[in-house]
């Protein structure tokens, strides 16, 4: 079809200027084509850029994520490893004469097992690096076996030997302290939180080994609720937090109710204060989290 057929066509309409219709054709093209695209960008900058940074070094699909957190194994009585652990799955079986009854289903050498805190915050990981873009080669390893390795990005959930005896010492910046009354605490901020019941603290910290500068997540808690309430956290917040710190290590300080579960979790308290070009990109979830008063006062020692 030519276009001296189309403009013959359409010459009810009192136009038959071909160029005006060749025009009109484009644009038809040009504008649709262009708002989609002015979509696609926006919708990258808003999220998926925030993300890639917040995870930068953990994307990469030729690197293995490595997860840590606490395996346990069953004890004898006499506080050796027992050869043949016993463990049991309850679950209710309620019939006309017993409602409340529940049956015992025995499972036997299943160790090493997990909490279901550290369970709980590893299914978010998961949930949050997919939402990254990152679907494989991520691995829960033991904490023997991958004790010496620093050359894949780190997941430490919960303050497990891993996060103890080693990342903490070999990580740079490490924001946060458990004080000798047991509170925790981000180093440059005031605020302290214990673990008197109700309450419940955790921190997500991102750092990097000192040497080899591996990308690292810590996320910990007092107890079992704060780590869960950690993944818990970061899975609802991941952009936010992307927006406020990019590629930037940081610290955040959280409060959960352990009655009220974990997903009563807040932010307490973070550092350091966002950069300029960050708040300046992202000026409303900036000007969000500086009303809840969680960043440090300017001083010369924050002012970044």
């Amino acid at each position: 079809m030519t276009w001296n057929t189309i403009v013959n066509a359409l010459s009810f309409t009192g136009v038959t200027d071909t160029t005006v219709w060749q025009d009109v054709a484009i644009s038809a093209i040009i504008i649709p084509l262009s708002l989609f695209l002015f979509s696609k960008l926006t919708n990258w900058l808003s999220d998926s850029l925030p993300l890639s940074l917040l995870f930068k070094g953990f994307l990469e699909k030729n690197n293995n994520i490595l997860i840590f957190l606490s395996q346990l194994t069953a004890l004898d009585d006499q506080e050796r490893i027992d050869q043949n652990p016993k463990y049991v799955i309850r679950y209710p079986t309620p019939s006309p004469t017993n409602k409340n009854a529940i049956t015992l289903t025995p499972r036997r050498n299943i160790d090493p097992v997990w909490s279901e805190g550290d369970g709980e915050c590893l299914a978010d990981i998961y949930n949050t690096l997919g939402k990254a873009g990152r679907s494989g080669n991520v691995e829960v390893t033991n904490l023997v076996k991958g004790w010496d390795n620093w050359s894949n990005p780190i997941v430490s959930i919960g303050f497990n030997p891993k996060t103890i005896n080693n990342l903490i010492k070999k990580c740079s910046p490490i924001y946060f302290e458990i004080t000798q009354n047991t509170t925790l605490k981000i180093i440059e901020n005031n605020m302290e939180l214990d673990c008197l019941t109700p309450n419940d603290a955790a921190i997500i910290q991102k750092t990097k080994t000192k040497n080899t500068n591996v990308p690292v997540f810590i996320l910990a808690g007092h107890g079992t609720t704060g780590t869960s309430a950690a993944g818990y956290f970061l899975r609802e917040n991941c952009v936010t937090i992307g927006k406020l710190y990019g590629s930037r290590s940081f610290c955040l300080l959280l409060y959960v109710n352990i009655v009220d579960g974990r997903s009563s979790v807040s932010l307490k308290a973070a550092y350091p204060r966002p950069s300029l070009g960050m708040s300046l990109l992202h000026p409303f979830v900036f000007y969000r989290a500086w009303k809840m008063s969680v960043f440090p006062k300017l001083s010369r020692n924050n002012l970044i």
